[in-house]
């Protein structure tokens, strides 16, 4: 809370709303309960906004070493409709009929990290090409324009694959651009 504590009172995000993506697997969903108790208790849902999304298989080196929820899984909507019920206010329904864009490709998107490392994407956490920017100690932002700027192409080109996911492209164009490193000989 203590970059809400920064921001809030001082009128710096007025007018904003904070989202707070909740991730759900069959693991976790205790905890979640317990979160979604807090955020009800303790948040404003005029500030903020919870999504709802579960963990998937995407293709990572991870995939297959946690448990997930398959796509006609009962047990996923009965979790999500509870925690719809304890967080009154703050769910948002899917909107179904729209174009999927990705949380990483809008520009009013971050994932801020312990540290204050301001990245766009949470499947690629590490990744350098995700590090965005900073969150200063003031409550500012500091963010590397050209970092920033790839994972919006989407919003310029409309393309359903960018918009879905730029992290793929956001990635090859890392690559391609990356300096190569000159071995030593010593």
């Amino acid at each position: 809370m203590q970059a809400y504590d920064v921001l809030h009172p001082r009128g710096a995000l007025a007018g904003t709303t904070v989202m707070i993506r909740l991730h759900i697997h069959p693991d976790n969903t205790d905890s979640l309960f317990a979160l979604a108790e807090r955020i009800s208790g303790d948040f404003d849902p005029g500030f903020f906004t919870v999504y709802l999304k579960e963990v998937g298989s995407y293709g990572g080196r991870r995939d297959g070493g946690y448990a997930v929820y398959g796509e006609q899984d009962l047990r996923l909507d009965e979790v999500k409709h509870r925690l719809a019920a304890l967080l009154p206010g703050f769910a948002r329904p899917d909107q179904p009929g729209q174009v999927a864009v990705c949380y990483a490709g809008k520009a009013n998107a971050f994932t801020i990290r312990a540290d204050g490392s301001i990245g766009k994407c949470t499947l690629a956490l590490n990744s350098d090409y995700n590090r965005v920017g900073q969150l200063n100690p003031d409550g500012t932002l500091t963010l590397d324009a050209p970092k920033f700027g790839a994972w919006l192409h989407g919003l310029s080109t409309m393309d359903p694959a960018d918009l879905g996911c730029p992290a793929h492209r956001v990635a090859q164009q890392a690559k391609r651009t990356a300096r190569p490193r000159l071995a030593m000989a010593g």
